[in-house]
């Protein structure tokens, strides 16, 4: 914060948000009809914990078993802290009652696993981009290198966060390469 005191006031305001996400892995036959399509966003009425529904092996074929078909459920969104501390055999009874809404699956899940994650969703605001741009523009103007990069500045998908961790790893290097002065100098 001494170093940069405007820039670490701007990234201070970037909220974030807390997720659970819930995997379920089901039999095939549990389900009435094929699902098709790469998952599905829960509506916020009637509000239920579930936020969005991913079918893994659909997305990502590699993750396919034969007979199964493995679901991940995010559950929580900004302000809705509560989720997290919901235990495990609830969150996942809760997931399991919106996909027989939503679905119809008529299963138990094979194998289910709950994993929480506070305050790590970055929450887009109106201005993101331009705000993006401030503080990546302070952190280039500082004495030592510094190029941020993650889900709070180019997109929260992996993809996103892969192409900005490299465009990152570009930038640095020629700032070092132009002869910057490093922390240690």
């Amino acid at each position: 914060a001494g170093l940069a005191p405007e820039m670490s006031g701007q990234l201070r305001r970037q909220e974030y948000s807390s997720v659970a996400t819930v995997t379920l892995a089901y039999p095939d036959d549990g389900f009435p009809r094929p699902l098709t399509g790469s998952g599905f966003l829960v509506p916020r009425f009637p509000r239920r914990v579930a936020t969005a529904c991913t079918f893994m092996d659909r997305k990502w074929p590699h993750l396919r078993q034969p007979g199964v078909t493995i679901l991940r459920v995010s559950a929580g969104s900004l302000g809705e802290e509560w989720v997290l501390g919901l235990d495990d055999t609830t969150l996942a009874s809760s997931v399991h009652k919106t996909l027989r809404t939503i679905l119809g699956v008529t299963a138990l899940p094979q194998a289910v696993l709950v994993q929480r994650w506070p305050q790590a969703l970055p929450q887009y605001r109106a201005g993101h981009l331009a705000w993006t741009e401030a503080v990546q523009r302070q952190a280039s103007a500082l004495p030592v290198p510094l190029v941020l990069t993650g889900a709070s500045y180019q997109g929260i998908g992996l993809a996103a966060c892969l192409r900005g961790g490299s465009g990152a790893g570009q930038k640095l290097w020629e700032r070092l390469d132009r002869g910057a002065p490093s922390a240690a100098d």
